[in-house]
């Protein structure tokens, strides 16, 4: 197919402009271009040239932000010996501090995790939580180090306290009591997160 009269002198002054209002030109010109036979207009060849490196730079550019807006999408959750529960994150100090605190429901596939700058000996209670639950421990490399199986409900002190048993833990995942029976945990499971975790402050 060759170009007929391709020159830049005649390539009038409306088709700068048409082309200068955006994509809409693009409407139509694959078709004006294929209804030639054998040769074709300067004006809608060079249009059409335009409309496709357009075309590229659009989609290149939702080729890149398509993995983005699937990360961004996708909600947070927890995967341990191979269940997986949806999560919440707590990584400040009135998150972590108010956790689980006066809900009255935990689905057996929902979790919280508590994410903690540092590594060391913990413990947690039940003051104000109104669901048993199971307290697990991990270390920094979220391997399960200690476990607090059905700690129950406290409304009132004094609260029992549910320790890592001196183990180090950076993370505590706290799950509807009875899950750890039901999975058949045993420690040195390892945590894994989906989603983009914070960064504990």
């Amino acid at each position: 197919m060759k170009p007929k009269n391709c020159r830049v002198g005649d390539f009038r002054r409306d088709q700068e402009e048409k082309y200068r209002a955006g994509p809409k030109v693009c409407e139509g010109v694959f078709d004006i271009f294929l209804k030639k036979s054998g040769e074709v207009d300067c004006p809608h060849l060079l249009t059409l040239i335009r409309c496709l490196s357009m075309l590229t730079r659009v989609l290149s550019v939702a080729f890149f932000l398509a993995p983005l807006a699937a990360t961004a999408a996708t909600p947070p959750s927890v995967t341990l010996h191979g269940a997986r529960f949806s999560t919440e994150f707590a990584v400040s100090d009135a998150q972590r501090e108010r956790g689980l605190m006066f809900r009255t429901e935990l689905k057996p596939d929902q979790s919280m995790l508590f994410i903690f700058p540092d590594s060391q000996p913990r413990a947690f209670w039940m003051k104000n939580t109104l669901i048993p639950l199971d307290i697990l421990y991990f270390d920094g490399a979220r391997k399960l180090v200690a476990m607090q199986l059905n700690a129950q409900p406290c409304k009132a002190d004094p609260c029992a306290i549910y320790p890592s048993d001196g183990r180090d833990a950076a993370y505590v995942l706290e799950v509807a009591a009875g899950a750890a029976g039901r999975l058949g945990l045993k420690l040195g499971e390892t945590l894994a997160i989906e989603g983009a975790a914070p960064s504990a402050r």
